[in-house]
């Protein structure tokens, strides 16, 4: 309510619908919605599109939301309003609030929304897409070196390297058959690959050390151990 126009000369309350019962600016109900201690439900009973209709009162939220998506025709009412499933002011939030930055440069702006983790979770996997072949190396060459050793019977580097294989293909499989079944995916999925490479990596050197620590013991006593 405090934007004004690049002249300087237009103000909000200059072009608002204006309420002789308020004596200013008439608020759409969702602000005041929004103003109640706990708005789920009160804001969630008003998330309907193009009108919200309830006894004598009817709200235009086509003023309100925009890029709207409703949630089908089993959602819609008489006069043709459905419930709100999605709309894309959120996205122009979060595109907007980067920008303000630039008008306080001595403050420190923080936000978020229901949609900011699953968009920090994208941009981090389209940022770390290039790295991963170099990343997913240097980790198989750390994991042979790790597993070797100068007594031709202890070195295991072979280990090393079927461990990532293996947990490189369980990722591969598992994901697969989800997107094959289109399963719908959270934004957590994508640090999936890196647990199960951390997991995969972490039974290696369990595996490892279990071995090492049977060298001492006879064949028999060895045998039984690993069954």
């Amino acid at each position: 309510q405090s934007l004004r126009s690049s002249d300087n000369l237009t103000s909000f309350d200059d072009v608002c619908l204006s309420s002789a019962l308020t004596g200013g600016c008439a608020l759409h109900p969702f602000a005041f919605a929004l103003e109640d201690p706990d708005p789920v439900l009160s804001a969630q009973f008003m998330l309907r599109y193009p009108l919200f209709v309830f006894a004598n009162l009817t709200v235009d939220n086509a003023v309100v939301f925009g890029g709207v998506s409703t949630r089908g025709a089993q959602t819609r009412d008489s006069r043709g309003n459905a419930a709100i499933d999605k709309a894309k002011w959120i996205a122009q939030f979060l595109a907007t609030m980067p920008k303000l930055r630039a008008h306080f440069p001595n403050a420190t702006l923080y936000w978020t929304s229901s949609q900011s983790l699953a968009k920090e979770m994208e941009r981090n996997g389209h940022l770390l897409i290039p790295w991963m072949p170099w990343m997913a190396l240097v980790l198989v060459v750390f994991c042979m070196l790790i597993c070797s050793s100068l007594d031709p019977v202890r070195s295991q580097p072979w280990v090393g390297f079927c461990a990532m294989l293996n947990a490189t293909m369980a990722t591969i499989a598992s994901t697969s058959t989800l997107l094959y079944l289109q399963y719908p995916f959270l934004p957590l999925v994508f640090i999936m690959p890196f647990l199960v490479v951390s997991i995969g990596t972490d039974n290696m050197f369990l595996m490892l050390k279990s071995w090492r620590m049977g060298q001492a013991l006879e064949v028999e006593e060895r045998s039984r151990m690993e069954f």
